[in-house]
């Protein structure tokens, strides 16, 4: 459940990086901090979804 939820977290937050990085508005300083803030910014934006919705990643 763990390794699921960490896994998913880093993989959005590696995505949303490189995407960044693709389009030259993100340095390779910012790499640590797109992995770390991108989920947090996703799970913001749609917590009210998930909580609505009651989804349960790796279940």
């Amino acid at each position: 459940m763990l390794k699921t939820i960490l896994f998913v977290y880093f993989g959005i937050g590696l995505a949303f990086a490189l995407f960044n990085i693709i389009r030259n508005t993100a340095p390779w300083k910012t790499l640590l901090f797109n992995t770390l803030a991108g989920p947090i910014i996703l799970i913001l934006m749609f917590r009210d979804a998930i909580k609505r919705k009651n989804i349960k990643i790796g279940e």
